[in-house]
């Protein structure tokens, strides 16, 4: 309570463009690579022939969607981009729902910890649920007598030129650290060099390591602090009242009177 109003908009604002982007945005531009190839290579006859509308084309796009290791940042322009190419609404919902909800290397834990049978029913119940889902939608927008594809992206034109190129440039921009920081952690694990440390893009995953969370950020959100796991001899963490650690204390531990 002792934060004032323009330190919390700073912290929130830190949190948004370092944390929750620096996770989100290797994901984003790999989905935006990945429309552009859709958009570029894929022959538009295939799309509408295999993937115009209908159960079957929901059912393929279960079998591409169910193995496939993609998250929901990056499904949502390669979406975009198979309906510009004419892939039906719905059986885009299904790619959006059934894509980031499975994939190969977690159904492999989820056998592991509840069983075959769980897990059956489990992609049994997200594939039921998408393909009803996206007959609904394609139904809807064959209601309406809209085609999805001439009026996908129309809602840009709303905001003025000007400010949409501010707004791309503003987003490359803060994309540069944690696109950098990424390609770095990828050429770690492919050489198996670099430093050891819990693998994350940002401060913010749940592991014993010790972030160095500052007082001003985290802990004025409210988030949970980590501490380490075996904390120094001597050492000492403090809580200022507000969540966080704000800082160690290198005497050695002792009986303190209380302020």
């Amino acid at each position: 309570r002792h934060h004032s109003f323009a330190e919390k908009v700073g912290a929130g604002m830190r949190y948004a463009v370092g944390d929750l982007w620096g996770d989100l945005a290797s994901w984003f531009f790999v989905g935006i690579l990945l429309a552009g190839v859709i958009t570029t290579l894929l022959p538009n006859e295939v799309i509408e022939t295999w993937l115009g509308g209908g159960i079957v084309s929901m059912l393929l796009m279960l079998v591409v969607g169910i193995p496939l290791y993609i998250c929901a940042t990056a499904s949502t322009p390669i979406a975009a981009a198979l309906i510009m190419k004419g892939v039906s609404p719905g059986t885009a919902l299904v790619f959006l729902l059934v894509g980031p909800a499975t994939n190969v290397t977690s159904m492999s834990v989820l056998v592991g910890l509840l069983g075959k049978r769980a897990v059956g029913l489990y992609l049994t119940a997200i594939a039921g649920v998408s393909v009803l889902c996206g007959l609904a939608l394609d139904a809807v927008y064959l209601g309406l007598g809209v085609p999805a594809a001439a009026v996908v992206g129309q809602a840009a034109e709303i905001v003025p030129y000007p400010v949409r190129l501010a707004a791309a440039a503003f987003l490359l921009a803060i994309s540069i650290k944690p696109l950098w920081r990424s390609l770095q952690g990828w050429r770690a694990r492919l050489t198996g060099k670099g430093e050891s440390g819990c693998g994350c893009s940002s401060g913010t995953c749940a592991t014993g390591h010790d972030h160095d969370h500052g007082h001003d950020h985290a802990a004025s959100l409210g988030a949970p602090v980590v501490l380490p796991m075996h904390p120094p001899a001597g050492h000492d963490h403090h809580d200022c009242g507000c969540g966080g650690a704000c800082g160690t204390d290198s005497t050695p531990s002792s009986p303190m009177p209380k302020p």
